[in-house]
């Protein structure tokens, strides 16, 4: 996706970028490639934010976040409508609280909450990264399967770090309420998504629930 900064520098916390009433970005646009390729897929696609699709309520978490939000609440009903009709419904991750104010939504977030919501079977989360590395520095170390507690534990001991955190965490929350497998791949491989599920090692991490 495609964004512009309207002003102002956003910052981090616990792996997820901040923004303050100048820094939101502008999710109204998409990359030329990826839209090309969407066309050449699929003829009917649907463009919509968080917000003016009514798919998904937030709060405001705290000063301390600036503006991003947290998903409270998700309608999945539009989004069913559209996939009944055979359109593709792109969602980009700004929301709304109960004033109608704007909120930047982590896009992970956005995507966990939506894939519980409409009861997905799978998930996958496309990274400018391999998957999970038992050893960051070590891209021989990436690991094929981890179940939950296995995740849990790489966070705990401190195996990974920065903005792997959130992402498991998300993994870990989407295994619980109910979707089966959750992938971590790097989308800048050629059909990384077919790869990973259809080939018997796959090439990213899949995150299972516990035996």
């Amino acid at each position: 996706l495609q964004t512009t900064r309207l002003s102002g520098e956003p910052g981090s916390l616990q792996g997820k970028l901040l923004h303050d009433s100048g820094s939101i970005y502008n999710a109204g646009d998409m990359d030329v490639p990826y839209r090309w390729k969407i066309f050449l897929n699929t003829s009917t696609w649907v463009k919509c934010t968080i917000s003016n699709g009514h798919i998904a309520q937030v709060f405001f978490l705290s000063k301390r976040s600036g503006y991003v939000g947290e998903v409270t609440k998700v309608n999945p009903k539009i989004l069913h409508d559209l996939l009944e009709r055979d359109f593709l419904p792109i969602v980009f991750p700004i929301g709304f609280d109960e004033n109608f104010d704007s909120y930047n939504i982590n896009a992970d977030d956005a995507a966990c909450a939506i894939a519980e919501a409409v009861e997905a079977e799978k998930l996958a989360f496309l990274s400018d990264i391999e998957g999970v590395y038992r050893d960051a520095d070590d891209p021989s170390t990436l690991i094929s399967e981890l179940r939950v507690d296995e995740a849990e534990n790489l966070i705990s001991d401190g195996t990974v770090g920065g903005g792997m955190i959130p992402k498991l965490k998300n993994c870990i929350d989407a295994i619980e309420h109910g979707v089966n497998r959750v992938h971590i791949l790097d989308g800048r491989i050629p059909h990384s998504l077919l790869l990973e599920i259809f080939t018997n090692k796959g090439i990213g991490t899949a995150i299972l629930k516990d035996d």
